[in-house]
């Protein structure tokens, strides 16, 4: 007997998120993951800790979704290579920001 398939309506998520995807050539770009972060020379980042994306919310602001995020200024991710801490950074609009390497 062949398997049987019905449709469901999709169920909204749990939690409002964004789902990001390599950007082709031309693509918008909202942001990068990975690399040395760029922040401003007062945060500290603790040992341990190594940048898992960096998100303009300005480019983000362009585009529908149901998440309560500032509408300028960069949101910078840190996180733990285990995935166990982490940390979030604002980065208003114009703040002198440098290339930091994470210890």
């Amino acid at each position: 007997m062949a398997d049987r398939l019905r449709w469901r309506r999709p169920r909204p998520p749990a939690r409002p998120a964004v789902r990001l995807t390599h950007a082709a050539e031309g693509d918008p770009v909202v942001g990068r993951l990975g690399g040395r972060p760029l922040l401003p020379p007062d945060v500290d980042v603790p040992a341990g800790l190594a940048l898992a994306a960096e998100l303009d919310c300005a480019a983000l602001a362009g585009y529908e979704m149901n998440l309560d995020l500032p509408g300028t200024g960069t949101l910078v991710f840190l996180a733990g290579v285990e995935g166990r801490e982490g940390f979030v950074v604002y980065v208003p609009p114009g703040t002198a920001v440098t290339e930091r390497c994470c210890p």
